[in-house]
């Protein structure tokens, strides 16, 4: 009886036991219950809260900072009441303390299971294994601070896997300079014609949106020479030799251009040389019907422009007074200089008059300069001076820099410093070096440069009078300022053609 009694006992403090325990259990969700709260709690948030798989095992009470750490320095996470730090957490009591409901505890519960372990600092719980899975006091709560973590994820990288910055790097990259330069012929023109022996200034304006590196210049295929900065000009150098005396034929210029990430282009125009006419009908009458110069005589001569030059020998012009053809002084070219030997003229006067025709057939603005010496004494800024004026043209001014001056007489302000009058600047050249050179300048002690706009083709007049005595001129030429001064320079050798008036 005793042994049945204990029997009896035994199963009924087994059967309390295990009622304690069931008890106990029938809160705790089955795995079934909680897979169907993480779908419930994802529909409800519209997102994949900790894409980084943060478990509850793995984030450790140590670890409880740094996410609030990275929300604000992303500065797209929760706010101080999401992310557990702040004392306006929905949760309730700030410690978690043993006051928390039984359905709070479940709601911790299933977030770990869930892998949302939450970063707040103030996790309390009932049971110790809260502090190790570094749980907050409120499971909702956490997971939105969480949330915000994430959200400030996905704003930053526009992505959903955490790649963080990689989406961003791809988006600020350069554009690859796929475009190639602008090429644009300034002279010659295309289909241009031009005389047998005629030496060419080749000048192109090249464009980048980046920068160039360089543009070669081709003559019917053969490489002249490459130029790196602008202006992108050729036929000035001593080894632009194909550009120069040329021969009677149809040339093609080729210019290629490279910028700085090695695109290229090309462009290409068509020139025309003639051979030069010849005065095989000469007649005593002169009605040949050609321009033959040996008709022409310094009254009715008239002196060509061509691709914006115009070189003349100073000596063929109609001079009066006491201008002399002279060779004495060394380096000049032609059939000598003309030097004024009468007294000097420092105020303007009809004295020493002399007149050029020049015909134009490219408007357009030109510099003129000539090439000059000092012939008496040894200071180069006396002796050193004449009067010039383009009485027909549509302007005529000194430009230096920003500055540009009229002469007097011409109507236009401001005028030149020292002498002129009448339209007339004096043209003088200055230096210790007394002998021939290329120098042009007016206005005393702020010298400019001289230019001349002719605004339609036809045929001008250059004026010139005597001012000082011993001052030589030897040639002048006048180009268009699309030519660089060196190349000009450079082809002054070629002589204007001419023709009678």
């Amino acid at each position: 009886m005793k042994l049945y009694s204990r029997f009896i006992l035994g199963l009924l403090f087994v059967f309390t036991i295990s009622l304690v325990v069931s008890c106990g259990d029938d809160d705790s969700p089955t795995p079934e219950e909680v897979i169907q709260e993480d779908e419930e709690t994802t529909d409800e948030e519209g997102t994949n809260d900790d894409a980084d798989g943060d478990t509850a095992d793995g984030d450790s009470a140590d670890d409880e900072g740094s996410g609030d750490e990275d929300t604000n320095e992303d500065g797209e996470g929760a706010d101080e009441g999401d992310n557990g730090n702040g004392g306006e957490d929905n949760s309730g009591d700030d410690d978690g303390s043993s006051e928390e409901s039984d359905d709070s505890s479940e709601e911790d519960s299933d977030t770990d299971q869930d892998g949302d372990g939450s970063n707040g600092e103030d996790g309390g719980s009932e049971d110790g294994d809260s502090s190790n899975e570094g749980q907050g006091d409120g499971g909702s709560d956490t997971d939105d601070g969480n949330d915000g973590q994430d959200d400030g994820t996905d704003d930053n990288n526009d992505n959903d896997n955490g790649d963080d910055g990689s989406d961003d790097n791809s988006d600020t990259d350069e554009t690859p300079d796929n475009v190639p330069p602008t090429i644009v012929f300034v002279a010659p023109q295309n289909n241009q014609t031009l005389q047998e022996g005629t030496s060419i200034m080749v000048t192109a304006d090249v464009t980048d949106d980046v920068s160039v590196a360089n543009a070669r210049l081709f003559v019917n295929g053969v490489f002249v020479r490459q130029e790196g900065v602008a202006p992108y000009e050729w036929g000035s150098n001593p080894n632009d030799t194909a550009l120069m005396n040329m021969l009677a034929g149809s040339y093609e210029l080729r210019v290629v251009a490279t910028d700085a990430s090695g695109n290229t282009s090309e462009e290409a125009i068509m020139i025309l040389v003639e051979e030069a006419a010849m005065d095989d009908n000469n007649n005593d009458d002169g009605t040949d019907g050609t321009n033959d110069d040996t008709d022409c005589t310094a009254e009715n001569v008239i002196f060509n422009e061509a691709n914006g030059m115009v070189s003349v020998e100073f000596e063929k012009g109609n001079f009066t007074g006491d201008w002399n053809l002279r060779t004495q002084a060394s380096g000049f070219t032609g059939e000598g200089y003309m030097v004024w030997e009468g007294n000097q003229r420092f105020s303007l006067s009809d004295r020493g008059r002399s007149t050029f025709k020049i015909r134009i057939e490219t408007p357009g603005t030109y510099q003129f300069i000539w090439r000059s010496a000092v012939t008496i004494g040894d200071n180069g800024t006396e002796h050193n001076d004449t009067w010039l004026r383009f009485a027909d043209a549509a302007d005529f001014f000194g430009q230096r820099g920003d500055s540009r001056i009229f002469p007097r007489g011409s109507g236009k302000t401001p005028n030149p410093n020292g002498s002129s009058n009448d339209g007339f600047f004096k043209i003088f050249r200055s230096g210790s070096d007394l002998s021939f050179k290329w120098q042009s300048k007016t206005s005393d002690n702020d010298g400019h440069d001289v230019f001349v706009v002719f605004d339609s083709p036809g045929v001008y007049t250059m004026d010139i009078a005597a001012r000082s005595s011993g001052h030589a001129i030897d040639k002048f030429i006048l180009f268009n300022t699309s030519i660089s001064m060196s190349a000009a320079i450079g082809a002054s050798g070629n002589d204007s053609s001419e023709s009678c008036n």
